[in-house]
């Protein structure tokens, strides 16, 4: 953990200083506004314009970014928060601190992206879940700690606005004097919010509570406790607890997470947030600091753990390469529930007192209980096993990339010399580029796959030209080749193709295999393409590539996700290619169907229902005195698959019977006679 975040220092520094001056100043704002008697409805309204700021920087960042570069956007986010906070300094006028609002609002966002970017890029598959949770110890302790920051003056003076203000502007000195270069901007495409509402209401519903009763209890904390004359050290202590409430609680919220059904906690933790709305009330009113630091923490932290929930709920029902574009738009949801959870509980304050804060809350929690009660009734969850894992998380990290259950890619790197030297010289004379990548290859293999890449991305080469000039010198690594040209150019495949099936049999499977893995619906065109170019004389190699591709797709799918098994379909793709195998082999059907089921048992059905179907087919267009070779046949496939595949007879049975149900008495004979007595009163029989 060391090692892995020691590198990180001065970037955890700067982050650490700004999030303490807007720690400061989500405090300083509402104090300052309640002593210069506001009415507590616009009050409300200048906090929420907050994140109106932050839902268009958050949505508008990476634009920003690229034009700017992460250095200077960041210098510039300083100045903007250290401007703004001053200005509020200087004026009392509403309509400037509106401004000003907004103006942060659209900076802590830009600026959380810009951190996160840094992140994402320096971060690997393996730490980056612990550099995601180390980052949110980092914000929320320096927001924590900042609460105690109005105990050096009072809100009344402008003492604690010129703190803030250097806070923002000293934050931009640990990255300016440090060697951390901006990184790359990664690329990612969102959801829409209908089509993540769609995809998954539940998750959505709760990041939009979330946003909702978060904000407005933060923000409104400070005028509730005010009312009651909680203020100076006992303020920044029940604040500083609900704060870090939020980042403790996830400890346990994660455990059980993984552990229960995540509704099911959903549902508790709602009910329990109810609960401790009510006695936190009761306990503040009464004079019960203590008590009420403790409860305050534990619903803050229940509160804001309904975040990474809704990821959670919504990463069950989106394939992982749609889970970056999933999270972008669940901020989105987040922020516009923070636009209205400020307002709509200082209208409520305005109209009750301060009791009117907890008394939106809980319309609000009470609503959001009936919301899981219905989702619960109408759509099933799945199954524990299948669910995402829990992970730490909140609004505070815009970098989805750090989630550890999103698509991985590697950060870009500099080009080696030798790599950068075959662009330059691709861009000149392709060929002559072709034959100094040769060269480099032979003399370090290891830079094999780089240049492909490279090259694979010059227009004037076909990747086949490439592949055949690189494996030249590298055949050993003709697969991973193979694999890279290919996910390059996906369209080029065809060529590829053909090209390695006509040469040597040796490692050919191994390179076909590859190049389906870079394609979707597991390569099914690439294999099809492969088996039109086995001649009928090469029946054994047919046989062979059958079983292996059958094998690769089970072992693939076997580690998928549900969500990514309902976009990828292998059982669309099985079927896909062993109909085009059965059509292209003259013989060795029941061989092919046979290698096919065993490697893949869960195809075994639509194995069954080809096999079948072109059985029939072919003794269809034979004398009618050949019936009898059809129920032979039948036969013989079923006692294979009882004495081989006795797990799926059953299945496979009912599929031969539905295909051919003048043949179903000799299928249940067959079942009964291998002992199969129960599973065979299953199977329909023809009337």
């Amino acid at each position: 953990m060391v090692h892995t975040i020691k590198p990180l220092t001065q970037l955890f520094l700067s982050c650490f200083i700004f999030m303490a001056g807007n720690g400061l100043v989500g405090l300083l704002i509402p104090m300052r506004l309640s002593l210069e008697e506001i009415s507590t409805d616009k009050i409300g309204l200048i906090l929420s314009v907050y994140a109106i700021g932050y839902l268009i920087g958050a949505h508008y960042s990476k634009q920003f970014i690229h034009k700017v570069g992460h250095i200077r956007t960041f210098a510039l986010c300083g100045s903007l928060m250290s401007s703004a906070i001053l200005a509020c300094a200087l004026t009392m006028d509403l309509w400037v601190w509106g401004v000003m609002r907004f103006v942060m609002g659209f900076a802590v966002a830009v600026t959380i992206a810009t951190f996160d970017g840094w992140l994402s890029q320096t971060t690997s598959k393996d730490n980056r879940g612990q550099v995601l949770a180390f980052n949110q110890v980092v914000v929320f302790s320096a927001i924590a700690i900042s609460q105690f920051f109005i105990l050096l003056a009072p809100p009344s003076t402008t003492t604690l606005f010129i703190l803030a203000g250097i806070l923002f502007s000293f934050s931009i000195s640990p990255l300016v004097v440090g060697r951390i270069h901006g990184p790359v901007m990664e690329e990612f495409d969102s959801l829409t919010l209908s089509q993540t509402f769609t995809i998954s209401p539940l998750g959505v519903v709760c990041c939009i509570s979330c946003g909702w009763i978060y904000a407005a209890l933060i923000n409104l904390l400070p005028i509730y406790s005010r009312s009651y004359g909680v203020v100076e050290l006992e303020l920044s202590i029940l604040m500083a607890s609900a704060i870090a409430g939020a980042v403790i609680m996830q400890l346990p919220i994660g455990f059980l997470s993984d552990r229960y059904d995540r509704r099911h906690l959903i549902l508790g933790m709602v009910t329990t947030i109810i609960g401790l709305s009510i006695a936190f009330a009761f306990s503040f009113q009464h004079g019960l600091l203590i008590p009420a630091y403790v409860l305050i923490a534990v619903m803050s932290g229940l509160v804001l753990c309904l975040y990474p929930l809704g990821i959670s709920e919504t990463f069950d029902k989106v394939p992982q390469s749609q889970m970056v574009g999933a999270m972008s738009s669940l901020l989105g949801f987040y922020a516009i529930g923070s636009i209205f959870g400020p307002y709509s509980a200082s209208l409520t304050m305005e109209l009750m007192g301060p009791q009117g804060l907890f008394v939106t809350l809980g319309a609000l929690e009470l609503l959001f209980l009936g919301f899981v009660f219905y989702r619960m009734s109408v759509r099933e969850s799945l199954p524990l096993d299948q669910q995402e894992s829990f992970v730490m998380s909140s609004p505070n990290s815009v970098a989805p990339h750090l989630d550890p259950r999103t698509e991985y890619e590697e950060p870009p790197t500099e080009p080696s010399p030798m790599v950068d030297s075959v662009v330059q010289l691709a861009l000149e004379n392709p060929q002559a580029a072709v034959k100094l990548a040769q060269m480099f290859v032979k003399n370090d293999q290891d830079q094999a796959q780089a240049i492909a890449a490279a090259l694979s991305e010059q227009e004037t080469l076909g990747i086949t030209q490439i592949y055949k000039s690189i494996i030249e010198h590298a055949p050993d690594l003709s697969a991973d080749i193979a694999d890279t040209l290919v996910s390059a150019q996906p369209d080029q495949m065809e060529q590829l193709v053909e090209f390695v099936m006509q040469g040597e049999s040796e490692n050919r499977n191994a390179i076909l295999l590859a190049i389906a893995d870079a394609l979707p619906h597991f390569g099914s065109a690439a294999i099809q393409t492969a088996v039109d170019h086995i001649g009928d004389e090469q029946s054994e190699e047919l046989l062979e590539l059958t079983e292996e591709y059958f094998q690769y797709v089970h072992n693939e799918s076997s580690q998928m996700r549900p969500a990514d098994l309902a976009v990828e379909d292998p059982q669309q793709a099985a079927a896909e290619v062993f109909s085009h195998i059965i059509e292209s082999a003259s013989e060795q059907h029941d061989e092919l169907a046979h290698k096919a089921s065993k490697a893949m048992p869960e195809a075994s059905e639509v194995v069954a229902e080809t096999y079948i179907s072109n059985l029939i087919d072919h003794h269809n267009e034979a004398p009618q005195d050949q019936d009898r070779e059809l129920g032979d046949a039948i036969s013989d496939y079923m006692e294979h698959v009882v004495e081989n595949q006795p797990e799926q007879a059953t299945e496979i049975a009912a599929t031969i019977v539905e295909q051919a149900p003048d043949h179903a008495s000799e299928v249940v004979e067959i079942l009964q006679s291998n002992g199969e007595d129960e599973i065979s009163s299953e199977v329909p029989q023809k009337s």
